[in-house]
C-alpha cells in the first residue's frame, strides 16, 4: 500500500492558502472575556398593598374585617362622632376597630394612588396620638384569650403607620410634606425596638401571640432606624469617603465580569518575597541596587487593582488605640468615626443581640416547609392561623395553604432583618458585624440555613399560596371606588379556598421537574417574589458568615453545602447565580479539593471564574487538600476573632444596657436551639413533590 506524502503540496498560484488551526487561537477564543451587562437587583419589599396583605392571614379576612367593615359603617350612630371621644380604655375593642379602618382607607373617598392613599391614613392616624396610644398597649399589656382580638387589630395599626414611614423615609421627593411627622416618629419608635423583641421571645412560649406578625413588625422598626437593602450600598460608599478610600469597584458588578483585585496583605507579601528574592540585584545601566523591570510592573499592576476594604481600616483604627490614651480620648476618636444613626442603633440593640439571634433562628427552624413537620408547624403558628386549639389531625387543603404562607412571610422577614444587621454594622463598623456573626454560629446558624436550602429550591421559588380574593385590602375595598366590599358568607372563605386550588385561572405556568437539568428561569409571571427574595438573602448570609473564616468554611463543607447550593443553580437569577457561585467557591478557596470536597465540574468551575470577582494573587485552582496538610482547621483563628470582639465590646460597650424603661427580661424559649444536634437539623431534604402533593396544579403544570 502506497504510502501517503506528509509534505505540503504546491499551492495553485491564484489560490490563497487555506487557513491553518490553531490550537492556541481557539483556546484564547474559548477564554476570552465576555462582558454582559445584568441587572443584580432584587426587591427587597414589594408594593406597599402587598406588604399590608402579608400581615393579614386568609382566616383574618373572614373573622376579623367583616366585623369591621359593619363597625366601620355604623360608627356615624353611635353616640362617639370622632376617635378623640373614644376612651380608649373603656372602648378598646371600637377604638381599634375605627383606626383600623382608617389606617385602611375606608373613610376616605378622594380617588388617588393607593400606596399614597395608604400612607395619608396611616399619618392622619399617628397625628391623632393613635401610634403612641396603642404601641405602649401592644408592648406592656398581658395578652390572654379574651383581649387577643383586639391586640391583633392594635398590631396592624402599629404595622400599617410603621410601613408608611418607612415608604416616607424612603421616597422623600414624592412625600416631602411629612417631614415634620418623620422627625416626631423616629423620636417615639427607637426605644420600644428592646421591648418587641422581648415580645418576639415570650410568643414563643405564649400561644396567644402571633409570632409572625410580631416579627414582621420587628423588621420594619429596624428597617426605619438604620435604612433598607437598597441604601446599604450607599451608606458603604458614604463610610469609605469619610475615610478618604476610592469608590468600591464592585459598583461595577452589573458586568458579568468585574475587575480583579489585590489586598494589602498581597502586597506586603509580594514586596517581602520581592525583596527577599532580589536582594543583590543591580541595574546594568547604572550599577545601582535596584528590582527587575518585571517586578515593578508586577507592583504596578497590583497597586492598580488594589482594594482597601473597610474591614482593613477599621482593624488598624482599633489597634491604633495605645494604653497612652485614656478613656475619653479613645471615645472621642471612636465616636467621631461612627454614623450616629448606625451606632445609636447598635447600643440600643447589644444587650439584647444574643437572644433576638436566638428567637430568629427558633423561627427558621419552623419555616421549613416540610410535610413531616406540618402538623408541628401548624401549632407551632396557631396563633397566627387564629387557631386558638392545637391540631391533632391531618391539615386539610385552607389550613395547609395558610401554614405555607405563614411560613414564607416569616421566612421573609427574619431574613431581611438579618442581612439588613450584617450590612449596616459592618459599614459602621467590622467587629459590629463579626458580634453579630458569632451570635449566629453559636446557635448553629450555618446548618440551620442549609437545612433550609435542602429543599427542591426550583419548586420553593415558584409556587404560590395566595388566594386574590382572599387578600385583605382586596376584600375590604371594590374595584371601581373606594367604598367597602359587600360582606361575604361566614363559609365563604373555605370554598374559596378550595376554588383557587383547582381554578386553572391562577395556576402557573409549565415549570420543569425536579429532576430535569434545564434550569428554570424565573418571571413575574411564574416566580413567587417573596420566595426568590428568601431564597437569595439566605444564600448571601451564608456567603458573609463563612467568607475568609477556615473553620465555618469547613463546617460548610462537610455538611453537604456544595451539594446543596450546587441545586440552588438550577434557578436563572443573576443574583441568586452570583452569591451561590461565591458560596461555593469558598471552601474551595480555603481547604482545596481534596477528598472531604467533591471537586467541581468544568460547567461549575467556568461559572465561577467568569461570574465571580477574583483575586490576583488566587490560586483556589491549585490549592492543597486539606488532608494532605493534616487534619481539619483548628479554631485558632475563630479564637483569636472571638478575644479581638470581646476587647472590642468591652471597650467601648461595657456601659451599654437597654433603657430602664423597658425592663428587658430575656424570655425562656421552649425549643432551645442550642441543645439541637447537626445532624438532627440535617437528618434528610425536603421533598417538595411530596410535600405540595395536594397542590395539584404545580405538579401537573
Amino acid at each position: 500500500m502506497r504510502r501517503r506524502s506528509v509534505t505540503q503540496r504546491p499551492i495553485a498560484p491564484d489560490r490563497p492558502p487555506p487557513p491553518r488551526p490553531s490550537a492556541l487561537n481557539s483556546l484564547l477564543e474559548r477564554v476570552k472575556v465576555k462582558k454582559k451587562h445584568l441587572d443584580y437587583t432584587y426587591a427587597e419589599t414589594e408594593d406597599m398593598v402587598t406588604e399590608v396583605n402579608e400581615f393579614f392571614t386568609h382566616e383574618e379576612t373572614d373573622s376579623i374585617f367583616r366585623d369591621l367593615v359593619k363597625n366601620s359603617r355604623n360608627f356615624s350612630k353611635k353616640k362617639f362622632k370622632t376617635a378623640a371621644e373614644i376612651p380608649f380604655k373603656n372602648h378598646r375593642y371600637t377604638y381599634t376597630c375605627f383606626w383600623l379602618s382608617v389606617c385602611l382607607g375606608l373613610h376616605d373617598r378622594k380617588t388617588q394612588n393607593v400606596e399614597m392613599l395608604l400612607v395619608q391614613c396611616a399619618v392622619e392616624a399617628f397625628n391623632a396620638g393613635v401610634y403612641r396610644q396603642l404601641i405602649s398597649f401592644v408592648v406592656r399589656a398581658t395578652i390572654t384569650e379574651k383581649n387577643v382580638k383586639i391586640f391583633k387589630i392594635a398590631l396592624a395599626i402599629v404595622y400599617i403607620i410603621t410601613e408608611a414611614f418607612c415608604r416616607i423615609s424612603l421616597d422623600g421627593v414624592t412625600y416631602g410634606k411629612y417631614i415634620r411627622e418623620i422627625a416626631t416618629f423616629d423620636c417615639k419608635t427607637g426605644r420600644y425596638i428592646p421591648a418587641v423583641t422581648k415580645l418576639l421571645s415570650e410568643s414563643l412560649s405564649n400561644p396567644h401571640l402571633p409570632t409572625s406578625k410580631i416579627m414582621l413588625l420587628l423588621w420594619k422598626l429596624i428597617k426605619f432606624h438604620i435604612g433598607s437593602l437598597a441604601s446599604a450600598s450607599k451608606f458603604r460608599a458614604m463610610r469609605r469617603q469619610h475615610f478618604g478610600l476610592p469608590p468600591d469597584n464592585a459598583e461595577r458588578s452589573g458586568l458579568q465580569h468585574v475587575p480583579s483585585k489585590c489586598s494589602l496583605r498581597d502586597v506586603e507579601a509580594y514586596v517581602t518575597r520581592v525583596k527577599n528574592q532580589f536582594l543583590f540585584v543591580r541595574d546594568p545601566s547604572s550599577n545601582k541596587l535596584d528590582y527587575p523591570p518585571s517586578v515593578k510592573e508586577g507592583y504596578e499592576a497590583l497597586q492598580k487593582h488594589l482594594h482597601i476594604p473597610l474591614a482593613e481600616v477599621y482593624r488598624r483604627e482599633e489597634k491604633s488605640y495605645s494604653a497612652e490614651l485614656s478613656r475619653t480620648q479613645v471615645d472621642k476618636i471612636y465616636q467621631n468615626n461612627r454614623h450616629q444613626r448606625v451606632e445609636t442603633f447598635f447600643r440600643i440593640f447589644y444587650p439584647i443581640m444574643k437572644d433576638a439571634m436566638k428567637d430568629m433562628l427558633v423561627l427558621l427552624l419552623h419555616c421549613r416547609p416540610a410535610k413531616e413537620d406540618a402538623i408541628s408547624d401548624f401549632n407551632f403558628w396557631r396563633a397566627d392561623l387564629d387557631h386558638p386549639e392545637e391540631q391533632s389531625g391531618e391539615l386539610d387543603i385552607p389550613e395547609m395553604l395558610s401554614l405555607r404562607r405563614t411560613q414564607e412571610i416569616t421566612l421573609k422577614a427574619v431574613c431581611a432583618t438579618l442581612l439588613l444587621l450584617m450590612k449596616y454594622f459592618k459599614s459602621n463598623h467590622v467587629y459590629q458585624f463579626e458580634a453579630i456573626c458569632m451570635h449566629i454560629v453559636d446557635c448553629k446558624g450555618i446548618p440551620v440555613m442549609l437545612r433550609l436550602l435542602n429543599q427542591n429550591v426550583d419548586r420553593y421559588a415558584t409556587t404560590v399560596h395566595d388566594v386574590p380574593d382572599l387578600q385583605a385590602l382586596q376584600f375590604v375595598w371594590t374595584l371601581t371606588d373606594n367604598n367597602p366590599m359587600r360582606l361575604v358568607k361566614e363559609n365563604d372563605y373555605r370554598r374559596r379556598a378550595e376554588a383557587f386550588i383547582l381554578d386553572e385561572h391562577f395556576r402557573p405556568k409549565a415549570i420543569c421537574d425536579s429532576d430535569d437539568t434545564k434550569p428554570i428561569v424565573p418571571s413575574g409571571d411564574t416566580a413567587n417574589e417573596r420566595n426568590v427574595f428568601s431564597i437569595i438573602s439566605l444564600i448571601r448570609l451564608l456567603q458573609k458568615l463563612v467568607k475568609d473564616k477556615p473553620a465555618r468554611c469547613f463546617v460548610l463543607g462537610t455538611e453537604k453545602g456544595s451539594m446543596i447550593l450546587k441545586r440552588c443553580l438550577k434557578v436563572e437569577h443573576p443574583m441568586l447565580n452570583l452569591y451561590t457561585l461565591k458560596g461555593k467557591k469558598l471552601p474551595q478557596l480555603l481547604h482545596g479539593g481534596g477528598c472531604i470536597f467533591k471537586k467541581f465540574d468544568e460547567f461549575s468551575l467556568n461559572r465561577v471564574d467568569q461570574t465571580v470577582r477574583q483575586h490576583m494573587l488566587d490560586n483556589w485552582h491549585y490549592a492543597n487538600s486539606p488532608m494532605d496538610e493534616g487534619s481539619a482547621p483548628d479554631q485558632a483563628s475563630e479564637d483569636v476573632l472571638t478575644e479581638q470582639v470581646q476587647q472590642f465590646l468591652e471597650l467601648h460597650y461595657v456601659q451599654s444596657q437597654a433603657p430602664d424603661i423597658l425592663e428587658w427580661k430575656p424570655a425562656s424559649i421552649p425549643e432551645d436551639i442550642e441543645t439541637i444536634t447537626v445532624d438532627e437539623l440535617l437528618a434528610e431534604s425536603v421533598n417538595l413533590d411530596v410535600d405540595y402533593e395536594l397542590y395539584r396544579y404545580v405538579l401537573e403544570a
